[in-house]
């Protein structure tokens, strides 16, 4: 049970739960028996029974292993502070820098970490220790601690029996070659693909995953588990299934990955969508395009009735209403428009981009 994004309470039953929160800053609880926590994205809690001397806790590679003296044994994963129903806290920190503002707000100001802060460590790039330390003595709680140095304010960090340590690579980047590859899911990571045309791989198939378009990055979800990854520059999401979503960066190329259904039915392949946008970049004239989808689909002999008919149904899943087909015919007939370009006009409508989920436009609106 999970929620996909916004800042959510949410709990599991007694048994065995997997319990994810997505993106945003989530409160999780496994409730009794043995569950696996997955905060994903965001500064997330989790809500465990007890106390900490009521565990042996033991880190697994980015997961936390907790295992209660009545051998119940939760895995948190992605889980920036862990809340004890009694006694101290214990934060979890995924970088250096998390771990630092965890010891300054613990130890001299006796509290936790609020969540703005925690997100604004969680995604502060190019930040250091100097930086962390200057905005905390800013702080108006802080106020008595000015005469402090650095090394002062930061012993202790490095035994802080309230604060664990993970060695986690959450940020990816790419290259300028084109990528093509599976990735690891399990704690939440946010990959750059850099320039060149990249593809990521994922098992199974499209409904495994929630897909959330975020601006000009995709946020990816297993259903299975809360696994979450935040993408950019990419090109393409490739399903072991045959599913694919394509990444459109402008107009232009979400017209032409909507092609692919309107003419077959179908997404486009890997290297059909390779090649369609290197036509784009190369200024390669829009007509010859079109060509390449007349000449590949099984429409061109159609009459100009089943022609819309089959343009309706396959783009828009429908058919055409009698009013539209007169009016399609007319526009043919008369010339107002070729075969070709009628399939593009269908393929750019604001119904096509509702209903074509294989094709995200990032980088602006349609």
């Amino acid at each position: 049970m999970g929620s996909l994004g916004g800042n959510d309470q949410t709990h599991g039953d007694d048994g065995d739960d997997v319990v994810y929160g997505g993106a945003g800053h989530d409160i999780l609880a496994g409730g009794a028996g043995n569950d696996a926590l997955n905060g994903g994205l965001g500064f997330d809690i989790a809500v465990q029974a007890g106390q900490l001397s009521d565990y042996e806790i033991q880190i697994d590679g980015n997961h936390v292993v907790l295992t209660h003296n009545d051998g119940a044994v939760d895995v948190l994963t992605d889980i920036e502070l862990i809340q004890f129903e009694t006694g101290p806290n214990l934060a979890v920190a995924h970088s250096d820098n998390e771990a630092v503002a965890h010891h300054l707000v613990k130890t001299w100001l006796g509290r936790e970490l609020t969540t703005a802060e925690g997100n604004a460590i969680q995604n502060w790039p190019g930040t250091d220790v100097s930086r962390i330390v200057d905005v905390f003595l800013n702080l108006p709680e802080a106020a008595g601690l000015q005469q402090k140095t650095v090394d002062e304010l930061l012993a202790g960090l490095n035994d802080n029996p309230d604060i664990l340590r993970l060695d986690s690579v959450r940020n990816l980047t790419g290259g300028n070659s084109d990528d093509k590859g599976y990735l690891p899911l399990g704690l939440a990571l946010n990959v750059d693909s850099g320039s060149g045309h990249d593809v990521l791989k994922m098992h199974g198939g499209r409904e495994a995953v929630h897909l959330e378009q975020i601006n000009n990055s995709v946020e990816i979800t297993r259903l299975e588990d809360g696994a979450m990854l935040s993408l950019r520059n990419a090109e393409m999401i490739a399903f072991d299934s045959g599913e694919n979503v394509l990444l459109a960066h402008n107009q232009v190329e979400g017209i032409l990955g909507r092609l692919f259904q309107t003419f077959f039915d179908r997404d486009a392949t890997i290297g059909e969508w390779q090649l369609g946008r290197s036509a784009i970049a190369d200024h390669i004239n829009p007509e010859i395009i079109l060509d390449w989808f007349q000449n590949n689909s099984s429409l061109n002999d159609l009459g100009n009735t089943d022609y819309i008919q089959a343009l309706y149904s396959q783009t828009l899943g429908r058919s055409a209403t009698e009013a539209e087909l007169n009016q399609q015919q007319l526009r043919l007939e008369n010339g107002e428009i070729t075969r070709e370009w009628l399939a593009v006009d269908i393929a750019n409508s604001n119904e096509a981009v509702a209903i074509i989920g294989s094709v995200l436009l990032l980088d602006g609106g349609v």
